[in-house]
């Protein structure tokens, strides 16, 4: 057997993101002895949202958006239990420095040019 590894017994995983924990699960499905390390209180990464102090609205951190065709991340969702944290919404807000806010809403096009009047509306692409 030269030139094959044994896979390895342990695994440390740095980050408890949506990458990192799929890497963890998948590993230790396959019976490796897996630690995950996050500096943050709670696993996500940059998939979480937060209260804003000053509107008191919950925001979504914005690194992705998570649509119908995202097949593969819905999958994982629901292999972890996940698939209904989701709030699923057709509108989406897009609050700026300083409070402004734009839309993003369907119109009256079929996909995927239902959004296009949204886009051309939107302040914060400007």
């Amino acid at each position: 057997m030269q030139g094959r590894t044994r896979p390895p017994r342990r695994v440390i995983v740095v980050g408890a993101g949506v990458a990192g924990l799929t890497c963890a699960m998948r590993l230790a499905r396959q019976g490796v002895e897996t630690i995950v390390l996050e500096t943050r209180k709670k696993a996500g990464g940059r998939a979480t949202s937060f209260r804003d102090v000053r509107s008191g609205r919950v925001l979504d951190n914005c690194q992705h958006v998570v649509l119908g065709c995202c097949r593969n991340f819905r999958r994982l969702l629901a292999e972890t239990g996940q698939a209904d944290a989701l709030s699923w919404t057709s509108v989406l807000r897009f609050v700026e420095e300083g409070g402004r806010t734009s839309v993003l809403a369907p119109g009256p096009l079929p996909a995927p040019g239902h959004f296009a009047l949204s886009f051309a509306r939107a302040r914060f692409l400007a």
